[in-house]
């Protein structure tokens, strides 16, 4: 029984083989199909059933049984470089690297635009808060990037939209240098003309792209035409067999993914704009598809939930600085100069207090989530002594970084240029909350407590920090354009501008 069987998968292996050489596959043929199942008789042992059988992957082109003098098949699988898989591995992380790079970017952008728009502002102080959450729960920095993958659509319209609209800008430029020189000219009227036209075209343009799902591709898809049809014609130059062979002898030895990808066609409703809206529009999920699409963009936001985290903390600093400012307030409003003396004495200690204690309450607040941790200045003094040198540190980078942001305060600057100042807050405050979340978690987490000496010692470098942001609320409340609000505004704890509706 055994040897009719070995004999009968001789003939199926014979009979393979021969039809092998008959018709040698291609390498254009690998991306038919992943697998195919080839009977091997040296695989069977004794008390094997004749139903034994070996997967193995696709042939490589041009390699048979006969050439590798062995029953087993060297696949595309098997005859991957090492070379080609470095490659991709590095493709791979420029690739990840430049999408995460964008997608903050995107995610500034977002937070800096949100910052100028009134009660609107909460979101981005609420994003800062769940980036404290975040480290403050971990010990890790990088958990406080977040947003990279929502925000990275918005980089890619970014630079879609800048991208198209040069056309337009090209155009508008030369309609504005025919008005200098003869605004009744012909030459006007016909640039005026083309202006209306391209500006009809991007718009459509835009609107088809929105449709279709926003992709970078989708923004250049008339640059892609060209380079289409030319890699169309190229594999029909490949499609020859000796050109064939020749590619698979050669690239195909080297880079057989890359090549065996290229012969891979790309269908047009996967980038050209109007063969997408036209299989959309056959379908009828031209707008729900696009709808349902934008409005899962924005339920991944989680807007309700930054903002309220952003009014909690909004919340927090009205308690903590809402008194120096009333001290400070009276006492600039004070017609008896011992009144004045006495209110600005008060305010000033209340101002000292505020910013030795409300970093920590704060970040207890982002630990817990909870308003009435606004309250427990005690608990969260007491774990100033649990690391107390990371919470220098944290004091210091915070200092460091927000005396720029102390800068932008002596003048006003119009309301178009508002986001600027916004992008700078967003670039700044962000580390500060990373590194305060960072610290918090030290000092949270050790079961105990550093020594009594250690602590003392490192306690008048903490006060000396905070005596600095002392000395900069106060100077602000005389060079500041907003004068004794200032200190509602602080620039470590708040955002821009929750009050000034029409700075």
């Amino acid at each position: 029984m055994a040897d009719q069987v070995n004999q009968s998968l001789g003939h199926q292996s014979s009979g393979h083989r021969s039809q092998e050489h008959e018709h040698p596959p291609r390498l254009g043929n690998l991306v038919q199909s992943s697998a195919f199942v080839v009977p091997v008789a040296t695989m069977l042992h004794p008390g094997s059933t004749p139903s034994a059988v070996a997967t193995l992957p696709p042939p490589f082109p041009g390699t048979s049984d006969s050439e590798s003098g062995s029953t087993e098949v060297v696949t595309a699988l098997f005859a991957e470089t090492g070379f080609e898989n470095f490659l991709l591995r590095v493709m791979g992380g420029v690739q990840r690297g430049v999408r995460w790079v964008g997608g903050m970017f995107g995610v500034g952008f977002l937070l800096a635009w949100f910052a100028t728009v009134p009660i609107v502002q909460f979101l981005t102080l609420g994003y800062f808060v769940e980036v404290t959450h975040r480290v403050v729960k971990s010990g890790r920095l990088r958990d406080g990037f977040l947003g990279a993958n929502d925000g990275w659509l918005v980089s890619k319209w970014m630079f879609g939209l800048a991208v198209t609209w040069l056309p337009l800008l090209a155009v508008s430029r030369m309609r504005f240098d025919a008005w200098l020189v003869d605004p009744m000219s012909t030459t006007f009227a016909v640039w005026r003309f083309w202006e209306f036209v391209v500006f009809g075209l991007t718009v459509l343009h835009w609107i088809g792209v929105g449709l279709t799902g926003g992709q970078l591709r989708h923004f250049f898809w008339p640059l892609l035409v060209p380079w289409y049809l030319m890699t169309g014609l190229v594999k029909r130059v490949l499609a020859i067999s000796w050109v064939q062979l020749l590619v698979e002898k050669t690239l195909g030895c080297i880079l057989p993914k890359t090549v065996a990808a290229y012969y891979r066609s790309v269908p047009l409703s996967d980038w050209f704009v109007p063969a997408v809206l036209w299989r959309h529009l056959r379908q009828g999920t031209l707008l729900s598809e696009s709808s349902d699409r934008f409005w899962n963009w924005v339920a991944n936001l989680r807007l309700g939930y930054y903002f309220s985290w952003g009014l909690g903390a909004f919340a927090g600093m009205l308690i903590w600085f809402g008194g120096p400012t009333l001290w400070l307030l009276i006492a600039t409003r004070a017609a008896n100069p011992a009144a004045e003396g006495l209110f600005f004495f008060v305010g000033l200690v209340h101002l000292f207090l505020s910013l030795q204690y409300y970093p920590l309450v704060h970040c207890r607040y982002c630990e817990t989530g909870r308003w009435r941790s606004y309250w427990q200045w005690r608990q969260a003094a007491c774990r100033y002594w649990y690391s107390p040198l990371r919470l220098c540190f944290a004091a210091t980078f915070s200092l460091v970084l927000t005396f720029p942001l102390w800068l932008t305060r002596i003048a006003m600057i119009p309301y178009e240029l508002w986001w600027l100042l916004s992008g700078l807050y967003v670039v700044l405050l962000g580390p500060v909350w990373l590194i305060w979340g960072w610290a918090w978690h030290h000092a949270s987490t050790k079961p105990r407590s550093t020594t009594w000496v250690w602590g003392l010692s490192l306690m008048p470098i903490f006060w000396a920090l905070v005596v600095g942001q002392v000395i900069f609320t106060l100077v602000s409340i005389y060079t500041s354009w907003q004068g004794v609000f200032n200190i509602l505004l602080h620039p470590t704890f708040n955002i821009p501008s929750p009050f000034s509706l029409n700075a």
